[in-house]
C-alpha cells in the first residue's frame, strides 16, 4: 500500500480483502474470489464438518485476522493465536492443535499444494465468511480500474475463474 501511495505501483493484487475501511482510501476492482474463512484439519480427524464440531479442541489462527475472530467466537473451541499462519500448520502437523482457520487460498496452499502437508491435512466444509479479494488502485484512477474490471469480467464470463478455483482451491 505504501508503494501505491507513493506512485511506485499502479495496483496491488496480493490477496487484498475488500473492506469498508480500505475503500475509504483506495478504489477496488470487482471481487475476483471469495476468500472466506475455512477450517483445515488432519485427515485422520473424523466427524468434523464445521468449526462448531471442534468444541473442546484447539484451533489455530493468525493474530488479528478474521480467522482469529471466528475461532475466538466459536462456542467451546479453544483458540490458539500465531504470529504467522505457517506456524499454526506446523503445530497441527506436530499434533499440538487439531485445526487451523484461515483464508481459503491460504488453506488450499497448505492443505492441497504443499508436499509436506497435502497427505496430512484436509479442508472441511465451505467458507463460513464472505471475504472477497480485489485489485487495489489509487482513489480516482478510473481508467485503470475500468481496464482491470473489463479483464475480470472477461475471465468470469469464460468460466476461467471457476476452472482456476477448482484446480487450486478444491
Amino acid at each position: 500500500f505504501g508503494g501505491l501511495d507513493l506512485g511506485k505501483y499502479d495496483a496491488v493484487i496480493s490477496s487484498v480483502t475488500i473492506t469498508e475501511e480500505r475503500m475509504k482510501t483506495y478504489d477496488f476492482s470487482l471481487p475476483y474470489i471469495n476468500a472466506g474463512q475455512v477450517l483445515t484439519i488432519p485427515v485422520t480427524l473424523e466427524g468434523v464438518t464445521s468449526l462448531a464440531d471442534m468444541k473442546g479442541k484447539q484451533v489455530g489462527a493468525q493474530i488479528g485476522t478474521t480467522g482469529a475472530m471466528e475461532v475466538k467466537n466459536a462456542e467451546g473451541v479453544i483458540a490458539k493465536n500465531y504470529d504467522e499462519i505457517g506456524l499454526a500448520f506446523e503445530d497441527m502437523a506436530a499434533g499440538r492443535i487439531q485445526g487451523v482457520v484461515c483464508d481459503t487460498p491460504v488453506a488450499a496452499d497448505y492443505a492441497l499444494q504443499r508436499e509436506e502437508y497435502k497427505e496430512k491435512f484436509k479442508i472441511v466444509g465451505e467458507p463460513f465468511t464472505e471475504e472477497s479479494y480485489g485489485i487495489v488502485v489509487k482513489k480516482g484512477n478510473q481508467e485503470l480500474l475500468d481496464l482491470i474490471n473489463t479483464g475480470i469480467k472477461a475471465v468470469q464470463a469464460k468460466g476461467i475463474d471457476k476452472e482456476l478455483e477448482d484446480k487450486w482451491l478444491r
